[in-house]
């Protein structure tokens, strides 16, 4: 299926979770944020919140300061 990861079409398997998504582009999941279609999703959820075909997904790192 093809989705948009940060801006970028990718073409991905079907049926992937947002977890699956992270093991597919070989990216990392700790300190991220996910927005699926301009919703946060939390990472509780992340296991079980399906993609679709067109979704839109930003994956942004989290950066701490003071």
């Amino acid at each position: 299926m093809t989705i948009k990861v940060n801006g970028e079409t990718k073409q991905v398997s079907d049926n992937l979770t947002v977890n699956q998504l992270f093991w597919e582009l070989n990216l990392k999941s700790r300190g991220k944020i996910v927005i699926l279609n301009r919703e946060v999703v939390h990472k509780d959820e992340w296991e079980k919140t399906q993609l679709s075909e067109g979704d839109e997904i930003e994956v942004l790192s989290m950066v701490g300061g003071g």
